[in-house]
């Protein structure tokens, strides 16, 4: 048996896989997916075999915080449903590898191309929610008062209008 290093061991993005998921905080989308790929990829089970202990364990944690849930099934359908498929077709991606082994996927050409184009993409809600983030930690600092913030988001409202272009030409207009 070859020794683990960490680039058998680690998933582009996810990082270290766990065999389960710990702690005393609800599970975050990034413990399932560790979890999924340690059950894929060192117990050998199958995806829809993983999908379900991974459901399986998330659901006594939030039952344990008394939060309502689906039913088991319904999760499993939402985790590896024909939207899983309907990603590789969006970026004309093959899908020939699916049917393979998973524990063969760091040795296939296939599997290699698509994580490489994979690995280009950038999620483009994620980079807005931190804008969002960043303007609401600003304005919460800036003043705490209500009808301050509201003139504040006038004013630079009013400045986009008049100086559409960041640029060094722009600014050095003269106003009118």
């Amino acid at each position: 048996m070859s020794p683990q290093t960490r680039r058998n061991t680690d998933v582009y993005l996810i990082g270290s896989y766990f065999s389960q998921i710990v702690g005393s905080k609800l599970p975050s989308n990034g413990d399932a997916l560790k979890v999924l790929f340690f059950n894929i990829r060192e117990v050998k089970h199958s995806l829809r075999e993983s999908a379900h202990l991974v459901i399986d364990e998330i659901l006594s944690f939030w039952n344990k915080a008394r939060i309502p849930t689906k039913h088991r099934s319904d999760c499993v359908k939402k985790l590896v449903n024909s939207d899983t498929l309907k990603f590789f077709t969006k970026f004309g991606l093959p899908t020939n590898f699916l049917q393979k082994d998973p524990s063969t996927w760091c040795n296939d050409d296939e599997y290699k191309s698509i994580s490489k184009k994979v690995c280009k993409l950038k999620s483009v809600n994620d980079v807005a929610e931190r804008g969002v983030k960043l303007i609401e930690e600003y304005n919460g600092r800036l003043t705490k008062d209500p009808a301050q913030q509201q003139n504040i988001l006038k004013l630079v409202e009013d400045y986009r209008k008049n100086f559409p272009e960041c640029t060094k030409e722009t600014l050095c207009q003269p106003l009118l």
